[in-house]
């Protein structure tokens, strides 16, 4: 009976030994997976906050690009007005040509608006300034210019600066020599880079 009693005790000693040891091993894995959960849970909330932050700035961007649209557009309306006398619809014409323009060209209407108020200023006549600007257009497409400085130096050709065409690199002397009529200017850049825009 005595030996009996010593095997269960052991038994159950060894027994809780084990049970200890597996306790101890299941609260140290509860606690690394405690330690991951938390960590996941600080990674969530930086997750969050940086989400919320790119947000904000999205947000502040978009604004930001909405008001300066609307400032180029109301200097556009004013540059077509004060130009050529406008009113009625003309303007709202011209806001309409510079959205199919861009959506023809993949040219933004952040860089036509400008080049085109450019245009308008020195012919003061919207349809000049359309065919003026295709040109402009193509020549920045082939020449690998800002349109901006382009209709800016159209702009000074159009009013008697013909070197300023020649500054892009145009052709804008004769065989003899003598600067070209601004038209014969514009009419050889169509047939060199006409086109070059589509």
């Amino acid at each position: 009976m005595a030996n009996a009693k010593r095997t269960i005790t052991i038994g159950v000693l060894l027994d809780d030994a084990r049970a200890r040891m597996g306790l101890k091993k299941l609260g140290s894995e509860a606690e690394q997976t405690g330690s991951r959960w938390s960590k996941m849970g600080s990674l969530a909330k930086a997750g969050i906050a940086l989400a919320g932050t790119a947000v904000v700035s999205f947000l502040a961007d978009a604004t930001k690009n909405a008001i300066a649209d609307e400032a180029a557009q109301r200097q556009l309306t004013l540059a077509v007005k004060n130009s050529t006398g406008a009113t009625g619809k003309e303007p709202t014409a011209v806001a309409d040509y510079i959205d199919a323009t861009s959506r023809a060209t993949g040219i933004t209407d952040d860089e036509l608006r400008p080049a085109f108020a450019n245009l308008v200023r020195a012919t003061r006549d919207v349809e000049e300034a359309q065919e003026l600007m295709t040109t402009a257009m193509d020549i920045a497409t082939a020449r690998g210019l800002p349109l901006e400085a382009v209709t800016l130096a159209i702009g000074k050709a159009a009013q008697g600066n013909i070197g300023a065409l020649g500054r892009l690199g145009l052709a804008v002397r004769d065989s003899s020599g003598e600067y070209r009529a601004f038209e014969e200017a514009i009419a050889a850049a169509n047939e060199t880079m006409g086109g070059a825009t589509a």
